[in-house]
């Protein structure tokens, strides 16, 4: 693990290294090749369909990975080989870096839970909630730092969780994916975090075995981590092949919703939260 940076209260924002989108040089062999994806974190379809299996496809499938990692390093490079992964698959993986884009913290308002409407503050969170309502998948990346999550996906999963996802869950019966980036400690810790969080979130989560846990200290670590890029995977396969199942259930059925989320939201039957609701 990387000494993290000290965050200060306010704006987060950084710009790209010039180098943020060189491909790892995967060089080991293993069940899935690591091959480089270019020069960017999106994985397209790829032009070896056969004429009948294009006919059955509608879109491809779009997984949104959110790295809360603070700088371009070994998360991103475990986000640029599961876009790989992704692009086998004839699947879109795009990484959105919560380091690049303007979060400011929960602001001293102190009215969340009271609140039945969105959160007031103006920066690009609500963008990256709506890129996730959009996709079909969401994969959860972050690196620890001091025993914890990278203080980036913990602001984000407040700001987000809190502001914008609390209402209706609109990310229920997504497919959801976790990793966790970490020298040797606190991996398990991490990604126990980020999956509670999914499933507060009512996605689905496949079992695809060992969970995706990638230990790396310096750059350029986590690509000689051979177990662990096996583990992500495999976890991309299982995300792909459950969005394609549920993608064939809706167009054989007609019916979207799937799996039936009850009441909206968890609040809903409490005393506050019907007052609220009826001033």
């Amino acid at each position: 693990m990387a000494t993290s940076s000290s965050t200060k209260a306010g704006p987060v924002s950084s710009a790209r290294s010039p180098t943020c989108c060189a491909a790892p040089a995967f060089s080991r062999k293993s069940p899935h090749n690591r091959p480089p994806t270019g020069q960017t974190y999106l994985a397209s379809r790829t032009s070896t369909t056969s004429v009948k299996e294009a006919s059955a496809v509608t879109v491809p499938a779009k997984i949104v990975a959110i790295n809360g990692s603070e700088r371009d390093g070994n998360t991103a490079d475990v986000l640029r080989y599961a876009a790989a992964i992704a692009e086998k698959r004839g699947a879109v993986l795009e990484a959105i870096d919560l380091r690049t884009i303007n979060m400011l913290r929960c602001g001293p308002c102190g009215n969340c839970n009271d609140r039945v409407i969105r959160c007031e503050q103006t920066d690009d969170v609500p963008g990256v909630v709506d890129k996730m309502i959009a996709a079909d998948g969401i994969i959860f990346a972050a690196p620890v730092h001091g025993f914890g999550t990278a203080s980036l996906m913990q602001t984000f999963i407040e700001r987000a969780g809190v502001g914008y996802l609390r209402f209706d869950r609109p990310l229920s019966n997504k497919v959801a994916g976790v990793i966790s980036v970490a020298r040797r400690y606190s991996a398990g810790e991490v990604w126990a975090q980020l999956t509670v969080n999914a499933l507060l979130n009512r996605m689905i989560i496949v079992g695809s075995g060992f969970p995706s846990e990638v230990h790396a200290l310096h750059l350029g670590d986590a690509q000689q981590d051979e177990e662990g890029l096996t583990n992500v995977g495999r976890m991309v396969e299982r995300m792909i092949d459950m969005i394609d199942l549920l993608n064939e259930h809706r167009r054989l059925t007609g019916r979207q919703e799937l799996l039936a989320v009850g009441d909206r939201n968890e609040r809903v039957g409490l005393p506050l939260n019907n007052l609220e609701e009826h001033l």
